[in-house]
């Protein structure tokens, strides 16, 4: 079969993707032509205030609640993550570090909707015991925009 004939017309590039696909080679489709077809992009709208969260406590909006499990051992700059874990619905979307200041942190739900949520730390305080670790935070929600 002359691959150079085939890949020239319409037909012949279905039937190349189709061969590639059935030998075990999925095709890749661009990035950029795929955002030029569907231009989707998030929104972000804060649904809690700014609020101190002590260790083991959490904030919640909704089904999702967002609990700050622990404190990292801090940095050279004297600064510690905060160890979030995120619940949605009753399943737990696991736990993840989140630095103070410019750092924000996504949960994706996939959900038809494209529901998100994005919790923000904006500081942390180190402490002995964990009525004196805490974190100031804020939780946004992310609805998909399409068009």
């Amino acid at each position: 079969m002359d691959m150079n004939r085939i890949g020239m017309s319409t037909f012949g590039i279905s039937v190349m993707a189709l061969l590639l696909v059935s030998v075990g080679f999925a095709p890749t489709l661009n990035a950029a032509s795929a955002t030029a077809q569907t231009s989707c992009r998030t929104v972000w709208s804060p649904v809690t205030p700014l609020t101190t969260v002590y260790v083991g406590q959490n904030l919640s909006v909704g089904s999702f609640t967002v609990e700050l499990q622990d404190l990292t051992y801090p940095n050279a700059n004297g600064v510690s993550d905060a160890v979030l874990s995120a619940t949605y619905n009753g399943v737990n979307y696991g736990s993840k570090n989140v630095a103070p200041g410019t750092s924000w942190v996504v949960f994706n739900f996939n959900s038809r909707n494209g529901a998100a949520m994005m919790v923000h730390v904006k500081s942390t305080q180190a402490g002995l015991y964990a009525n004196q670790r805490w974190a100031k935070m804020r939780v946004y929600s992310g609805t998909k925009v399409c068009g």
